[in-house]
């Protein structure tokens, strides 16, 4: 698979990432579908068919670390700005370890997916209002 797909976290199975969102890609699921839901984050977890009891999640590669592997979306939140970028907070776990959450920042530049490898970068006050929409939405954070 390319860039994005679904992946039960149970079972394994993969699906391309247009199969079960609409037809659309990344970009547009999160400017058509997530950031105008108000970040419904149930609209991030699909079941699984296949097993019946895994959820199918966001899957995606990463591979700049030395622990290379495959990230699970649990949660994703951006902040509105006033233009066409929109920055994200995502949070992940590796592939073969979820109770380890992983968080990764990213951002689009209108439909553009080229922000999605690349870090954005947060003024004090934006970077608030992305921690407290991120515990508004996903809960509060806690740090053993």
């Amino acid at each position: 698979m390319e860039g994005y797909w679904w992946q039960c976290d149970q079972c394994r199975r993969e699906s391309p990432f247009t199969e079960l969102s609409d037809g659309k890609n990344i970009a547009a699921f999160i400017w058509d579908v997530l950031y105008p839901s108000g970040w419904n984050q149930a609209l991030l977890v699909r079941p699984c068919q296949a097993c019946n009891t895994g959820h199918r999640r966001i899957t995606y590669a990463f591979e700049r670390r030395r622990d290379r592997g495959l990230l699970m979306v649990v949660h994703i939140v951006g902040i509105e700005t006033d233009d066409d970028y929109l920055p994200m907070m995502w949070e992940t776990f590796w592939d073969r370890r979820p109770d380890a959450p992983v968080f990764d920042f990213k951002y689009l530049r209108g439909r553009n997916p080229f922000g999605l490898n690349k870090p954005p970068i947060f003024e004090r006050a934006d970077l608030k209002k992305l921690f407290a929409l991120y515990c508004d939405k996903a809960g509060a954070i806690s740090f053993p």
